[in-house]
């Protein structure tokens, strides 16, 4: 596999689930604080992602 494809899936699974649990923490915000560890977690996911496609779509030769 390559990076590119690796970081695009990381990219895009980390964008998805940060939109679902972001929709559902701002339901459950004010109730509980049990969602702000998986929020971080998936979009650490997504901007590793995202830093993955960009150097090799961009700075890899």
């Amino acid at each position: 596999m390559k990076k590119s494809t690796f970081g695009m899936m990381l990219f895009v699974v980390g964008a998805i689930a940060y939109l679902f649990i972001s929709l559902v923490s701002v339901v459950n915000a004010l109730l509980v604080e049990q969602y702000f560890l998986p929020l971080f977690v998936f979009s650490a996911l997504g901007i590793a992602g995202f830093v993955i496609c960009l150097r090799e779509a961009y700075f890899k030769k």
